[in-house]
C-alpha cells in the first residue's frame, strides 16, 4: 500500500514538471524528424560533375558512360548519382573544371569525372582486337580525401565505368564478384542506420527525469520526514523506478512510431526489442542514482548531469562506432572496453534485432551482458544513494 501511495505521488510530481516531461518524451522523436529531413530517408545520391571530352572527338561511348551513370540505382530504385554534365570541350569548360575542383573543396560536389577524348577509340579497338590491353586511355576522378562521401562516389562511379566497358567489349575479368547479403538483405539508408542510436537516446533521456525525481526529496528537505515514516527505501526507489520505466518505454515507443512515419521498417522480434529497452532503462536508472548521489538539487541534475549524459552518448557508440579494446570473448560474442558503459551493448543488441531479425535467443549474450552491466550500475547507485542521502535508515 505504501508503495502504491508513493508511486502515485511520484507520478503526479512528474506530470507537474511538464517541461522536463515533454523533453523526455519528445526530444528523441523530434530528433528523428530532423534527421529524416537532413538525410531524406533514402540512400545517398552523390553529386558528380562529368566532363565528356570524348564527344568533342566525335565518340559515342563517352555519352554511353554518362547514360550508365544516370541510370545507376540502388536496389530500392534510388538513384546513385546526381550528374552535372559538361561536354562541349570549349575553353569555358576548361575554366568550369577549375570551378568544379573548387566546389570539391566546399563539398558542393563529391567527385569530378573526366572522360578523355580517346575513350571511344580505345573501347572500339578493344571490341574488335583480342589484344585489348595494348591500347589504353585513362579517365580521371578528382575528389577531396577529407570528404567521407568521395570514396563511395569514386568507387560507385568506377564500377559503372568498368561495367560499361565489359558490356561493350569482350573483356572479362578472371574473377567475378558474387555478393551475398546477411540479415534481411535490404539496403539500409543512412537514416535507417541511425535508428538504433536514436532509440537508445530516447532511453538515455530518462536520466534527467529519474535524477530529478530522486533528488527532489533531498532538495525539498522531506527526506527526514520520509526517514521518520514507515516508507522503506526499496519502496521509495521502487516507486520512482516504476514511473521512470514506464516513461522510458513511452519515449521509446514514440521514437519508434516517429521512425515508422518516416518510412523506417523492421521485421525483428518485438519481444527482443522491448527486453533490450527494459534492461537498458535499468542501467539508466542506475546511472541516475550514481549521479544524484553527488548532487543536492534539480539544478545540479540539469547541469552537472550533462557530463554522464554526453559521456554515454559519445563513448557508448550511440551514433558512430568506436574502435575499442577487446577484453574477452565468449563464443562468437566479443566484449570490449566501452561495453562497461551503460547502453553500449544496447546499441549492438538493437542492431541485431532490428536489421538482422534476431530473436531473444540469438541476442541472449548481448542481453545477458547488458543485464549484468545494468545490475552493477543499479546496485552501485542504490548503495551510494542510500549511503549519501538515506544514512539515518
Amino acid at each position: 500500500m505504501r508503495f502504491l501511495v508513493y508511486t502515485r505521488k511520484t507520478l503526479l510530481e512528474t506530470a507537474r514538471d511538464w517541461k522536463l516531461l515533454v523533453f523526455t518524451l519528445l526530444f528523441a522523436p523530434c530528433f528523428v524528424f530532423i534527421l529524416y529531413g537532413a538525410y531524406g530517408g533514402g540512400n545517398p545520391a552523390f553529386n558528380i560533375a562529368v566532363y565528356n571530352l570524348d564527344r568533342q572527338a566525335g565518340g559515342s561511348h563517352g555519352a554511353g558512360i554518362v547514360q550508365a551513370l544516370k541510370e545507376a540505382a540502388y536496389s530500392n530504385g534510388d538513384p546513385q548519382f546526381r550528374i552535372v554534365l559538361h561536354e562541349s570541350g570549349s575553353e569555358a569548360d576548361s575554366l568550369s573544371l577549375d570551378s568544379s575542383i573548387k566546389k570539391l573543396e566546399k563539398r558542393k560536389l563529391d567527385a569530378v569525372l573526366v572522360l578523355t577524348g580517346d575513350t571511344s577509340k580505345v573501347i572500339q579497338t578493344a571490341a574488335v582486337c583480342e589484344r585489348a590491353g595494348v591500347l589504353q586511355a585513362p579517365y580521371h576522378i578528382y575528389g577531396d580525401p577529407l570528404n567521407g562521401r568521395y570514396a563511395l562516389a569514386a568507387i560507385y562511379a568506377a564500377a559503372e565505368v568498368d561495367r560499361y566497358v565489359q558490356k561493350m567489349t569482350p573483356i572479362r575479368l578472371p574473377l567475378t564478384l558474387d555478393e551475398q547479403f546477411v540479415g534481411s538483405g535490404v539496403s539500409l539508408s543512412d537514416f535507417d542506420q541511425l535508428m538504433p542510436g536514436l532509440l537508445v537516446l530516447s532511453l538515455l533521456n530518462v536520466l534527467f527525469t529519474a535524477g530529478a525525481s530522486f533528488i527532489k526529496e533531498i532538495e525539498k528537505g522531506t527526506m527526514l520526514r520520509l526517514n521518520l515514516s514507515l516508507l522503506r527505501p526499496r519502496e521509495m526507489i521502487g516507486g520512482i523506478s516504476l514511473i521512470q520505466l514506464l516513461l522510458g518505454l513511452a519515449s521509446f515507443a514514440l521514437t519508434l512510431s516517429a521512425a515508422r512515419i518516416c518510412g523506417f521498417e523492421w521485421r525483428g522480434s518485438v519481444v527482443a526489442v522491448l527486453l533490450v529497452a527494459a534492461v537498458s532503462l535499468l542501467a539508466v536508472l542506475g546511472l541516475a542514482l550514481i549521479s544524484v548521489s553527488f548532487m543536492s538539487s534539480v539544478f545540479d541534475v540539469m547541469t552537472v548531469g550533462m557530463v554522464p549524459y554526453f559521456l554515454v552518448m559519445f563513448f557508448a557508440g550511440l551514433f558512430f562506432p568506436l574502435t575499442a579494446i577487446e577484453l574477452f570473448s565468449i563464443g562468437d560474442s566479443a566484449f570490449r572496453l566501452n561495453d562497461i558503459l551503460p547502453l553500449s551493448l544496447s546499441v549492438s543488441a538493437l542492431n541485431q534485432a532490428l536489421f538482422f531479425e534476431r530473436g531473444v535467443y540469438e541476442i541472449h549474450m548481448e542481453l545477458l551482458g547488458n543485464l549484468i552491466v545494468a545490475c552493477l550500475y543499479f546496485g552501485a547507485g542504490l548503495w551510494l544513494f542510500r549511503r549519501r542521502h538515506m544514512t539515518s535508515r
